[in-house]
This record gives C-alpha cells, structure tokens and sequence, in this order.
C-alpha cells in the first residue's frame, strides 16, 4: 500500500505539479525500482524545451495550410478560361493516341469520339497491331506501330516523329473526348501560352468507387483551376492535353525524355508532369479549361484506385523533387512555387500537426508505458492515474482554448475550400459524392505517404 502511495506521489510530480518535478532524488528512484533517467526532471525539462517550439511550429503549419486552401478557393471561384481570337482551327491539330492492350470495345468508342472532332488523328500501337489497325483506319486515322513494346514515352516519340501541324493533342486510348473539345482547347492558346489541358471526369456507374474517384477530380479542379488563372498549371493530364509541337517534339524526340532514369532503372511514369515542366521552363504558360471535361471509366475496386494513386504519387514526388532541382519551380514564379511546395508537403503538415497538437499526451503516454515496463504489477494503477492525468490535460484552459484557436482556423479554411469543390458539380450529386469522396481522399493520402516512401519504384505501372 506505502508502495502504491509513492508511485501516485511520483506520477503527480511528474504530471500536475509542475513545481515539483523531479523533486525526487535517485535514490527514492531506486527504491521505486524507477531508473533514474525516468524521473521526473528528466521528462519535464523535455517538455519544458521543447513545447514552446512545437506550438509555435503547429500555429505556422496551421496558418500556412489554412492559406493553402482559402486562397485556391478563391482564385478558383474567379477564373474564367481565356478565349482568344487567334484564327486556329480544328484541323491544325493533330491526335495522337498511343495504345497498348485496351479493351477493344472501348478503344473503338475512343476513336469515334476522336473522329467527330475534325483532325487529323495517329494512334501508335506499341507493340500491338490487329483489331486497333483495323478500326484506325477505319475511321480515317494513321496507324503506326512497332514490334516490340518499349512504353508510352517511346510511343509518343514515334507518334510526334509523324507529326506536321502546329498543335499535337495527346489522348489516352481509354479517355472519351466530348465533340467540342479540339475547339474548345485551341482558344485557350494565346501567344504565351504553350499547353492547355480538359478537366478529368470519372464516370458514375453507380459505384462508391466512381462516385470517390469524381470527389477527387473535383477537389483537384479547385487547385488547377486556381493555378490555371495565374498561367501555371502544376500539370496536364496525360490522359489528354494539347501542345505546340514546335515546343515539345524536340524534348519528346530527345534521350531526356524517352531515357529518363532513375537508379539507372527506366521510368515508366510522369510524362505528362515531364512535359508540363519542360513547357514552364520555356517561359510558356499552362492552363486547364473547366468547360472540357474528358470521361474516363472507374477503377473496378478501391485496390487498383489505390495502386494507381501510388503510381501518380511515385512520379509526383519524383517531378517535384526534380523540379525544385532544374528551377522549373523558380522560373515559374513564387505562386507556382507555393502550389507546388503545398501540393506535396500538405500531407505531411496534416500528420504533423495531429501529432503535435497531443505533444504533452504523447509525453504522458510515453512515461505510462516506461512505467508499465518497470513495474508491470501495478498496471491497473498505472492506468487510472493516466487516465486521470488525461483528463486534466483536457480540462485545461490553456490547452482547450489553443485547440478551440487551432480548430477554428483549420475548419475554417476547409469549409471555403468545400464550398468550392461543391461549385464544381452537380447539386443533386454532392452529399452522397462527399461520402465516398472521404473514403477516396484517405485512400489519395495513404498513396502519397507511400509514394514518398517508395520513390524508387518508377518502372512499374501497377494498373495494366
């Protein structure tokens, strides 16, 4: 019972009366079988140092996230695509669809929508010829191929080769194109910009997987439209994005492109991120046209949404590191410097700021489990004093009106930043949408974790 007494006596010294920390000398340690680097001056003196430091770091990861999403909220409500007078016209583009092991079936649907846009079209067949032949010229297209398959990015580059009009449209062989959509991309071009890029829409078949895959895309329309109304779009989907070919065939034609490697492994991923960067470093602007949306099926299961977030997260990563290195992140200005520091580092400041907003329970979870090893006898004691000890922390004032601030600000900000993702879809379709989009963003969250974890990883596709 005495023993009991005096560990309660050491747990409060440590715990709630803070004057009294470490007011026991080693050998009451001792004779409490506590080792001496567990006394209570030891864990205070910690706390003490480093506390102050940790909220000042949470109150600045606070605001700076809060920033994050009011000012995409905002600069997304106001965008409007330019439409320039610039006397360019369907048939001064060209399309180039590469190919590989596509459902046939929705590869003839890509092709017809392909077909009613009124330009000339190429599909590459990497590796593959038959049927694609068959229907490409069919529908009046060129077919190119080669024997072996070698990637996407070589069969870009063979495609590009064939080239001749000023502009050159790559389309993904699963993505549906809407008829309007060469028209409508082509009056984006003013002088200075270089790409311009549709908005993604996943299609509902009725699935949660379909209905948290749009959430995503919407959630990401925000951020891209926001960059697009300062010229800098941080990247043109691959699944559909039109160039001027004088600015990319060279760099498409080149090793720098097609042998990228990483770990002197190819890599197979970010060739769309590739080729956004290599326009902003030219000085070109990049832009997306909220009034394209380009279709593009489900995944079947949440595994492969997963997998293929992993892979865009893997090359992400890849493009980012690679961008703040070549200074395509400085030539592009501060906002697409901030968008693309934010885009990458938000996931991290979240688990950051979770962690850190606990700092003094971690601490006191900690002690309770050094405790419980040293005398596991006491285990029920142990708990009911940790328990009591984390009501205290609260109870207190100062802690509940710091996360009281904290809260505000973050919900805040998120709330704008919901309302903005609401502006881009349908009425009808938001609540049950938000539902699954949870699921998808947790599931875009783990990926880009991951992603950063396993960089390495670039020359697998995981979804084909």
């Amino acid at each position: 019972m005495q023993d009991h007494f005096k560990i309660i006596t050491f747990y409060d010294s440590i715990y709630t009366d803070r004057l009294q920390c470490g007011r026991f000398s080693n050998l009451q340690c001792k004779r409490l079988n506590v080792p001496i680097s567990f006394n209570g001056r030891f864990l205070y003196t910690i706390e003490k140092l480093i506390y102050p430091f940790i909220l000042l770091a949470i109150l600045l990861a606070t605001v700076i996230s809060a920033l994050y999403y009011l000012v995409n909220a905002y600069y997304s409500c106001i965008y409007v695509p330019p439409e320039f007078n610039n006397g360019y016209r369907a048939d001064n583009v060209t399309i180039l669809i590469p190919v590989y092991n596509e459902d046939f079936n929705r590869f003839s649907n890509v092709l017809k929508s392909v077909s009613k846009q009124g330009s000339p079209f190429i599909v590459v067949g990497d590796g593959v010829n038959g049927r694609y032949k068959w229907i490409t010229e069919a529908l009046g297209g060129t077919f190119v191929t080669y024997p072996e398959r070698n990637g996407k990015r070589y069969a870009m580059r063979v495609g590009v080769s064939q080239v001749k009009t000023e502009f050159v449209m790559f389309v993904d062989s699963d993505v549906i194109i809407p008829e309007n959509t060469v028209r409508s991309l082509i009056k984006n071009f003013g002088e200075r910009v270089g790409g311009v890029g549709p908005m993604i829409k996943i299609v509902d078949n009725g699935t949660k997987i379909s209905k948290g895959s749009e959430f995503v895309e919407r959630a990401r329309e925000v951020v891209l439209r926001a960059m697009s109304h300062k010229g800098k779009s941080i990247m043109l989907d691959g699944q559909c994005s039109m160039y001027r070919t004088s600015l990319v065939k060279d760099f498409i034609c080149s090793d720098e492109f097609t042998g990228l490697k990483l770990m002197g492994k190819p890599i197979m991923l970010g060739d769309d991120r590739q080729l956004t960067s290599h326009v902003l470093r030219k000085g070109y602007l990049t832009v997306r046209d909220p009034r394209v949306r380009v279709e593009v099926q489900p995944r079947e299961h949440w595994s492969d949404y997963y997998k293929q977030n992993l892979r865009w997260s893997r090359a992400g990563w890849f493009a980012f590191f690679r961008d703040v290195k070549n200074g395509t992140a400085s030539k592009a200005g501060k906002f697409y410097t901030f968008e693309l520091t934010m885009t990458y580092i938000l996931p991290i400041l979240l688990i950051f700021t979770a962690l850190m907003r606990y700092f003094p329970i971690i601490i006191q979870s900690a002690t309770f489990s050094l405790f419980v090893l040293v005398r596991p006898d006491m285990l029920y004691l142990h708990t009911i004093i940790f328990m009591h000890h984390l009501g205290l922390f609260f109870r207190s004032d100062r802690a509940f009106l710091g996360r009281m601030v904290l809260s505000f600000i973050s919900l805040f900000s998120t709330a704008v930043f919901g309302i903005a993702i609401s502006s881009t879809m349908d009425y009808k379709k938001k609540i049950s949408y938000y539902f699954s989009g949870m699921l998808a963003l947790f599931l875009v969250f783990v990926a880009y974790i991951t992603g950063l974890l396993t960089i390495w990883k670039q020359s697998k596709w995981l979804t084909r």
